[in-house]
């Protein structure tokens, strides 16, 4: 097991990928475990005890955050963003666009990124409600939602997840330079295996979003989702290829690494959190995935060694040439 934070969350190289004259972004998507959602009943696993309590496990991801030492940051099941994290990743030298789901939802996702290094241009968010405009809600007071055999597209669709946007350009190192901007996103997709069809529609509507805000000058997507699904399964398919985006760490490293869990519980283990980029963002390094069988993963996550139920999964970026023709 790593003995230090720096080896744990060390990022290697990808052999033969040159990065020299170019802009490089190390970005980070993780979702950091709602502490709302943090309970002894579901992570009964959890060791030691007081590993699950918000004192102990909030230290342990913000030591996690600047060990990971992210240049952007997607994130998920982000809660008490204003009174914790906020100012937290201020002093850390980040800026950040938060959208809280809706409803009575009390997290949210999160895009941040260092302002030494990157600017923001413009901050929107995306919300999978929209797919319910039209359609008839069920009677006042009756709230089906938690059913999953309930008819009515009103009752399926509303789910209440979101996603947070910003355009991004990277701050200029020199007059030569040229402006590079890159639309980052971070979303969390619908949790129920039963309701597959509500993430297939979320992920269709977030592909349509996605392509809308990054339209006419072509700018490069870069996504980090809790997608809620496996690398094979529709959801995943449907944004990737409607997008036209690539599985950032399947192209850094072999699919043995890429496609290890990145959620290790009991219940469930499996590969269900991405980032994916549009094609001339080229992987140069990236945050190799422990195996399940890790010693740190111990019976399951979250335990002393991983704050959240979920690994961050990172990659290091090259941008297009930095340098204007002359």
């Amino acid at each position: 097991m790593a003995t230090t934070k720096a080896e744990q969350y060390g990022f290697q190289k990808v052999a033969g990928v040159d990065a020299s004259g170019h802009a490089v972004l190390r970005v980070v998507q993780w979702n950091l475990l709602a502490q709302n959602l943090t309970r002894t009943a579901v992570f009964p696993h959890s060791v030691p005890n007081n590993c699950l309590k918000w004192k102990n496990r909030g230290p342990a991801i913000v030591e996690a955050l600047r060990a990971l030492a992210a240049d952007v940051l997607l994130l998920e099941e982000v809660d008490q963003y204003e009174s914790y994290y906020a100012p937290i990743l201020r002093k850390m030298g980040y800026e950040a666009c938060y959208k809280q789901r809706t409803g009575k939802k009390q997290d949210g996702s999160l895009v941040a990124w260092r302002s030494d290094r990157v600017r923001c241009i413009e901050r929107s968010c995306i919300e999978y409600n929209d797919l319910c405009e039209g359609l008839t809600p069920p009677p006042e007071g009756k709230d089906a939602r938690a059913d999953v055999g309930e008819p009515d597209a009103f009752t399926r669709l509303n789910r209440d997840c979101v996603a947070a946007t910003a355009l991004l350009e990277v701050i200029p190192t020199s007059d030569s330079d040229i402006s590079q901007k890159i639309l980052c996103c971070a979303t969390q997709l619908f949790w129920d295996p039963a309701l597959a069809e509500v993430k297939l529609a979320q992920a269709e509507l977030l592909a349509a979003r996605l392509k809308e805000k990054s339209s006419g000058e072509g700018i490069p997507l870069l996504l980090g989702a809790d997608m809620n699904s496996l690398p094979r399964d529709p959801p995943v398919n449907a944004l990737m290829a409607s997008a036209g985006l690539v599985n950032a760490l399947q192209v850094a490293t072999s699919d043995d690494i890429a496609l290890r869990a990145t959620t290790v519980t009991p219940k469930f283990t499996g590969c269900i959190d991405y980032i994916m980029c549009s094609p001339g963002l080229i992987p140069v390094g990236y945050l190799p995935l422990p195996s399940e069988s890790h010693e740190s993963v111990g019976a399951g996550l979250p335990n002393g060694n991983w704050p959240s139920d979920h690994f961050p999964v990172g990659v290091e970026l090259r941008l297009q040439q930095q340098s204007k023709a002359v």
